[in-house]
C-alpha cells in the first residue's frame, strides 16, 4: 500500500483545499535555525510538535525546495524558536514575506543560532530524517531549551497571525466531578 492509502496519485484533494482546512488548525509559529559557517539562517515552519517526553523529542518539516533544506541536510544540530505574539514581523521576514526591513537579533543556546526575545528556545541534534513528500521530517534530541513566562505565543488561524486575549479556564473541581465548565478564549488579530 502506498502513502496515500492505495488510491494511486491522485485522491481527490486539491493542494488549495488542503492548505485551507489545515488552516483551521490554530498553532504556534515556530522559526527553524542553523548555523552556515558564521552565518544565521533561518525559516519559518508551521509543522513543529512534540514527538516524545523521555527521551526529549520534537519533530519539524521542511519543503525539499527551500534553502534551510539544503542547510540540514549538511547539519549535526538545529534551533527552533517559538514566536512570542509580538513576533509577527520576524516571522514574515522567515517565510519570504518581507513587507520591511526587519533587524534580526540572534541569540544562541547550545551553539545553536535562535531568535532573540521568542517564548521559547530548543537546541537540538539531528536525531533523524524521513521522506515525507514533498518534506523531509527531521527528529531532533532536545539538548537545552530556555522559555519566558512573561508574554504570549503568536498564533496562526486560517493564515492569519493572532494573539490571545484571555486564557481558557475549566473548573478543576467541577471537572472532577464530572461537569466541564470553560470560560471561551478569544483570539484577536495581529498586525
Amino acid at each position: 500500500m502506498n502513502s496515500n492509502g492505495g488510491h494511486g496519485s491522485s485522491v481527490g484533494v486539491t493542494s488549495t483545499e488542503f492548505k485551507r482546512a489545515l488552516g483551521k488548525f490554530a498553532s504556534g509559529v515556530t522559526v527553524v535555525t542553523v548555523k552556515v559557517g558564521d552565518t544565521a539562517r533561518g525559516m519559518t515552519v508551521s509543522a513543529f510538535f512534540s514527538l516524545s517526553i523521555d527521551p526529549p523529542l520534537i519533530a519539524i518539516a521542511v519543503h525539499k525546495q527551500s534553502k534551510l533544506h539544503s542547510f540540514l541536510k549538511e547539519a549535526t544540530d538545529f534551533g527552533v524558536s517559538i514566536l512570542a505574539s509580538h513576533q509577527a514581523n520576524l516571522s514574515d521576514h522567515f517565510a519570504g514575506k518581507r513587507r520591511e526591513i526587519v533587524d534580526v537579533q540572534f541569540s544562541e543556546i547550545g551553539c545553536v543560532p535562535v531568535i532573540a526575545g521568542a517564548l521559547v528556545h530548543i537546541c537540538c541534534a539531528v536525531a533523524a530524517r524521513y521522506d515525507g513528500g514533498d518534506h523531509t521530517i527531521y527528529t531532533g534530541l532536545v539538548r537545552d531549551l530556555k522559555h519566558r513566562e512573561d508574554c504570549e505565543g503568536l498564533v496562526c488561524f486560517s493564515g492569519t497571525y493572532r494573539a490571545f486575549e484571555k486564557v481558557v479556564k475549566g473548573n478543576r473541581q467541577g471537572a472532577a466531578e464530572g461537569s466541564t465548565r470553560a470560560e471561551v478564549a478569544g483570539m484577536s488579530k495581529t498586525g
